[in-house]
């Protein structure tokens, strides 16, 4: 896999799996990130998805290259080690932008009705584990936001849930 094609798989997997913006990716910090056995949980089932081999990958082929320590994008007091790098210079943490464009690469391979804007990979992310049962009381705690209600408007692409509540029904 190239390292272009790499960065955007890296990129879109932390934006679903974490809930993460192109500006929160932006901000992570390599000198902050490790793995702990402890807290990986073994469900994936298809190891190209898995985020913690792409992260792995990432980092021996264009993280670790070069360490360099670049001024937060917000807090300019502040530096930090880029995790996701420009292409060519390793030495160069990305933007956000260009983050967004990695996402929305790969985000326009997402199947979704004709006609249909492509998501947001935040909100695709929060979708996902809430059709998966994952309650959206801890989704928005993980999320930050302020109350239900911004997930319930702004954030849920479909409600779609688990349960055939035909089947249910008739069952009965």
């Amino acid at each position: 896999m190239t390292v272009d094609l790499l960065t955007a798989k890296l990129a879109w997997l932390l934006a679903i799996v974490g809930f993460l913006r192109p500006s929160d990716l932006e901000r992570i910090d390599l000198a902050q990130c490790s793995i702990s056995q402890d807290d990986i949980l073994s469900l994936v089932i298809d190891p190209l998805v898995c985020p913690v081999n792409t992260y792995k990958a990432y980092c021996s082929r264009v993280a670790s290259t070069s360490v360099v320590s670049v001024p937060h994008p917000v807090f300019t007091q502040v530096s930090l080690v880029p995790l996701l790098r420009y292409v060519h210079h390793h030495d160069q943490g990305l933007s956000s932008q260009r983050i967004s464009k990695y996402i929305n690469q790969v985000m326009k391979f997402v199947g979704r009705p004709p006609g249909a804007p492509i998501p947001k990979a935040r909100a695709l992310g929060a979708t996902l584990a809430a059709q998966s049962g994952v309650s959206v009381e801890n989704l928005v705690v993980q999320e930050n936001w302020s109350s239900r209600k911004m997930f319930e408007q702004f954030y849920r692409i479909s409600v779609q849930t688990q349960e055939n509540f035909t089947a249910s029904t008739l069952d009965s």
